[in-house]
């Protein structure tokens, strides 16, 4: 009786110190083993008696867990506890109790040795801004700001970007620009893609009232290293520009110009229909009015030149990792026509870019901007912006 007793009582020890889980499936089935991990919707399950087995997450009715494991939900939220059902209901027991759980939302489960992690975004982006001012012999302030944010999955990569800048000086408008731009790449293989782009852009200290350009085309990336990379890049664009007749800084002096004129013009004939110096006749009226107009609206006749073409792009890209942790890098964009031989833009950016701290860098970037055109808008064929700022990654 002493032997059957004590046999009686080492199995009850070794049933209550069970280490299995327990999976009830939809079909009835009641399974024994460990939980091993659960991701992209099949569930890894390893018993003593058929091995490792693959399971639909969706077969699976409620599950039971001999200690903790991490549950995801969605694509952020992560619980940690031990699944256990009650009666047809699925729940999680974690420090704060016990709490039902939706099998159907559940996206990840692991176990303590190595919790699921939430997704990362697919999105992450950049934003630079630096300003100068400067106060005493000659008051100046300039100001620019770019934010681009990319996305990226196995095969597609887009990129969007914003820019602005803003300069006066002696409290006289001299810069004031932005830029939109996306891209869209899609590789069919791991270095060739193919690329659409589109381009928004204004400048009043070129006098540039707006460009508008859609490229589509191929590229091919050189060199996808960790420390080097090198892309190029072939397409056919189409350009619609408009460009203003004035400088900011000339538009204040014609205005100015005009408007004295009109108000001079104005009054000398006001006084002589009062004086009865002249008489109130068609031409008269005609020319109060046109006084009237030149002080209200006084540059309302400026001419502009609108233009449409087509170009080829050609596009170089190039990074490099130098002093362990800074990136040097240069871009350049031509885009010769295909209507008119010797016409072409340039654009190139070089830039520094060396961390401060986490997420916070400081960029020193050189932009050069060429025109061949430039003497039908009497501007110069070259603008250069040096800027020094900060730049914080997200």
């Amino acid at each position: 009786m002493k032997t059957l007793s004590f046999v009686v009582a080492l199995v009850l020890v070794v049933l209550s110190a069970r280490a299995d889980d327990i999976l009830y499936l939809t079909n009835g089935d009641r399974l024994t083993g460990r939980v091993l991990e659960m991701r992209e919707g099949r569930l890894s399950f390893v018993t003593t008696y058929a091995g490792n087995l693959s399971l639909d997450w969706a077969a699976v009715a409620r599950v039971e867990t001999v200690d903790a494991a991490f549950v995801k939900q969605g694509e952020k939220a992560v619980l940690r506890g031990r699944l256990v059902p009650r009666g047809d209901r699925q729940g999680v027991e974690t420090d704060q109790g016990w709490q039902q759980l939706n099998l159907t939302a559940v996206t990840g489960v692991t176990r303590e040795s190595d919790p699921p992690t939430p997704a990362a975004s697919p999105w992450s982006g950049t934003t630079t801004a630096g300003f100068t001012l400067r106060s005493g012999n000659t008051d100046t302030f300039d100001a620019a700001v770019a934010i681009e944010a990319k996305r990226e999955d196995e095969r597609n990569t887009l990129t969007l970007g914003i820019g602005g800048a803003y300069g006066q000086a002696e409290n006289v408008l001299n810069t004031r620009r932005h830029t939109l731009t996306a891209k869209w790449q899609f590789y069919p293989t791991d270095h060739l893609y193919l690329f659409g782009q589109g381009l928004e852009e204004q400048d009043d200290g070129r006098k540039l009232d707006r460009r508008v350009r859609v490229t589509a085309g191929l590229g091919y990336d050189f060199i996808d290293g960790d420390r080097t990379k090198l892309s190029g890049d072939l397409g056919l664009s189409h350009t619609w520009e408009n460009w203003a007749a004035y400088t900011p800084a000339e538009r204040d002096v014609a205005r100015d110009t005009v408007r004295t004129a009109g108000r001079a013009r104005l009054h000398t004939l006001t006084a002589s229909l009062s004086d009865g110096s002249i008489a109130p006749t068609l031409q008269t009226a005609r020319d109060l009015l046109g006084s009237v107009l030149d002080i209200r609206k006084p540059l309302r006749d400026a001419e502009t030149r609108s233009e449409r073409y087509l170009n080829v792009q050609l596009g170089l890209y190039f990074e490099r990792k130098v002093l362990e942790h800074s990136v040097l890098s240069e871009k350049i964009t031509m885009h010769p026509s295909l209507e008119n031989a010797g016409e072409v833009q340039l654009n190139a950016k070089l830039a520094f870019v060396t961390p401060l701290r986490e997420h916070l860098d400081l960029q020193i970037a050189l932009e050069s901007a060429f025109d061949s055109t430039a003497d039908k808008s009497d501007v110069d064929a070259w603008d250069h912006t040096f800027i020094t700022g900060l730049r914080y990654a997200f």
